[in-house]
């Protein structure tokens, strides 16, 4: 990946200029699921990568390639009145005291794909 990408954030970052940098982290350790390879990318590019999480999401992902594409639509599809209204309620709900550098695109693409799939099923059902 280059500087001019990781400057950028998820909605310029298209996946041809980060697939092979994933293929490289997914060949680490090879498992089907994406969790691992996220967790590496995200912790080096957070602007780039948001946060799989497979008990929050159910994980209907078969690879990172699709869990990326599908996060990135998800926040460039979205009206930009509608990002503007969630980046704001983000703001006031954490007290704007979060980093200048913080992630918060990717941040909210999770919060939407967590509570998507906790619509359909509480996330702690069973476990208590």
């Amino acid at each position: 990946m280059t500087k001019e990408v990781l400057a950028s954030d998820i909605a310029q970052v298209q996946w041809a200029q980060v697939a092979a940098f994933v293929k490289i982290v997914s060949e680490i350790k090879n498992v089907a699921s994406p969790v691992f390879t996220n967790n590496f990318c995200h912790f080096l590019a957070p602007r780039i990568f948001p946060f799989i999480d497979n008990a929050a999401m159910g994980n209907p992902f078969s690879s990172y390639e699709a869990y990326y594409q599908t996060a990135q639509s998800q926040w460039v599809k979205t009206p930009e009145y509608r990002r503007y209204e969630l980046t704001t309620i983000f703001a006031q709900e954490t007290s704007n005291s979060l980093a200048p550098d913080y992630p918060v695109k990717c941040k909210i693409i999770e919060l939407c794909l967590i509570g998507r799939h906790q619509g359909e099923k509480p996330l702690y059902r069973n476990r208590i």
